[in-house]
């Protein structure tokens, strides 16, 4: 294969979901949480479209069976607060990576998304990664041009910016969250609150080194050497 879309990153995982699925019969809902006690620096969420559902704590930095107390704590608030018709459960899992170096190039094979550690910090987005970063490897191959400077002109400047609004979120914690939903109430404009935060600004260029350099003491676990190998 040329092309190496498959994730998350050979890697320590940063994000770790415990959740259901479930067949119903509940109108269509899209719920987030954002709370303490039932997820792990990150949030849980139930969603529900055309039958289906799904109740999952998102959590970060956290492994073991403390999976199950933040995700206990999640059911039971979600459950409480609206009331689902819930039909052969299953349950379900997945990990995801960020990596501040991706892995972009190894062994001739070009990787996207997930699998490259192309991943939000905050709160774990992908899919428009994903999306470009698969455009990009197209590009690379057709046009014969080099993928990481693609990536590097494209997508570091976001991947940046996220790294510093982990730092920001891991310093004001609640703080922050109520911020979010104050100013989302306020302007009624999710749309426009999430553009500014996640598009770089002189502020976060500012405090990026510093943000940066206090992840990686704190955490290390989202680093990796690249192959320098071009495409």
């Amino acid at each position: 294969m040329d092309i190496i879309s498959v994730g998350p990153a050979e890697n320590k995982p940063i994000g770790i979901v415990k959740g259901i699925r479930f067949e119903t019969e509940s109108d269509d809902i899209a719920v987030c949480l954002l709370n303490k006690e039932a997820s792990n620096k990150a949030y849980s969420y139930l969603l529900i479209t055309n039958g289906y559902g799904c109740i999952c704590s998102v959590n970060l930095y956290l492994s073991g069976m403390e999976l199950n107390k933040y995700f206990k704590k999640t059911y039971e608030i979600i459950t409480k607060l609206f009331d689902i018709d819930i039909k052969n459960e299953k349950n379900i899992a997945g990990i995801g990576c960020f990596l501040l170096k991706p892995k972009l190039v190894k062994n001739g094979k070009i990787y996207t998304g997930e699998a490259a550690g192309l991943q939000d910090l905050l709160w774990g987005f992908g899919m428009r990664y994903a999306i470009n970063s698969g455009f990009f490897a197209a590009q690379s191959i057709i046009e014969n041009k080099n993928y990481k400077k693609l990536i590097k002109q494209k997508l570091s400047s976001r991947l940046k910016t996220s790294i510093v609004n982990r730092y920001l979120s891991e310093k004001a914690g609640d703080k922050l969250n109520a911020y979010l939903l104050w100013e989302a109430k306020r302007n009624n404009n999710w749309l426009d609150l999430l553009y500014k935060g996640y598009n770089p600004s002189l502020y976060s260029r500012a405090i990026y080194p510093y943000a940066k350099w206090s992840l990686l003491l704190k955490y290390k676990v989202f680093t990796t050497h690249l192959d320098e190998s071009r495409t």
